[in-house]
């Protein structure tokens, strides 16, 4: 593997006694920025060969509206990447990445 990039959920609304934490959406301002991050990644050539994705509910929003500018990614949700430290984002990586030169890991 020669890149991992982590790209970090956008704004998510705020928490509330409400709604878990895990199930909290994107703010506007999220939606907003997740499309031009989307768009900045295209257009940057720093396209990923495959995707993981933490299952909250901000983090596979922010990768629905990103990936609009994206060909077709493989990608993997993995829930051991919620609230994981480096180590376990790592391992995760490499369990799943398997040849993949370029892993993006959206969390």
């Amino acid at each position: 593997m020669a890149r991992i990039t982590l790209f970090r959920h956008a704004k998510a609304e705020s928490p509330t006694m409400q709604k878990s934490d895990f199930d909290r959406v994107l703010a506007n301002r999220g939606r907003r920025n997740a499309d031009r991050m989307g768009r900045f990644i295209a257009k940057n050539g720093l396209l990923p060969d495959m995707l993981i994705v933490s299952p909250a509910a901000r983090t596979r929003e922010t990768f629905e509206v990103a990936s609009v500018h994206w060909p077709d990614i493989p990608v993997v949700y993995r829930d051991s990447i919620y609230e994981a430290s480096a180590t376990n984002i790592m391992a995760a990586i490499e369990s799943i990445a398997g040849d993949a030169e370029r892993v993006m890991v959206i969390g």
